[in-house]
């Protein structure tokens, strides 16, 4: 449950440490969430491999997801979809699990593997990759 900073409370450490102590936090939580995503994105792909071979008591992999986390419909289909088509990619799911990149990261490449664009993605994927690697994920999106 969310308290008020103004009330005595854990939070009350946080607020007296500098700003810079409170990015390198931000930045560890970020780091475990990557973590944690690339490894949720790994169980997707052995779903989506499960359907395939005819295991069908679920619906699809959205719905399995949203039955068994409780996480909201258009989350689980994000997350479905990003996992399915970076099936096909090794490389980016590399990077995400090493945590060289992040969801963001991984929906735009999932997205253009999604498009007219997926061959250019699959022939020049080291490449597009390593650019994913060096750039924000806004920057990355936009190139």
């Amino acid at each position: 449950m969310f308290e008020s900073p103004s009330a005595p409370g854990p939070h009350q450490d946080l607020l007296s440490q500098d700003p810079g102590a409170l990015g390198e936090r931000a930045k560890g939580l970020q780091e475990r969430r990557d973590r944690l995503e690339a490894e949720e994105a790994e169980l997707l792909i052995e779903v989506e491999g499960l359907r395939a071979r005819g295991r069908d008591y679920f619906r699809d992999t959205a719905a399995w997801l949203r039955q068994n986390t409780g996480i909201a419909r258009a989350t689980a289909r994000t997350r479905a979809h990003v996992a399915r088509q970076l099936a096909a990619l090794p490389g980016a799911r590399l990077a995400w699990a090493e945590g060289r990149i992040g969801f963001d990261h991984a929906r735009v490449l999932a997205d253009h593997a999604d498009s007219p664009h997926r061959d250019n993605l699959l022939d020049e994927a080291e490449e597009i990759i390593g650019w994913a690697i060096e750039l924000p994920a806004d920057a990355f999106r936009d190139r």
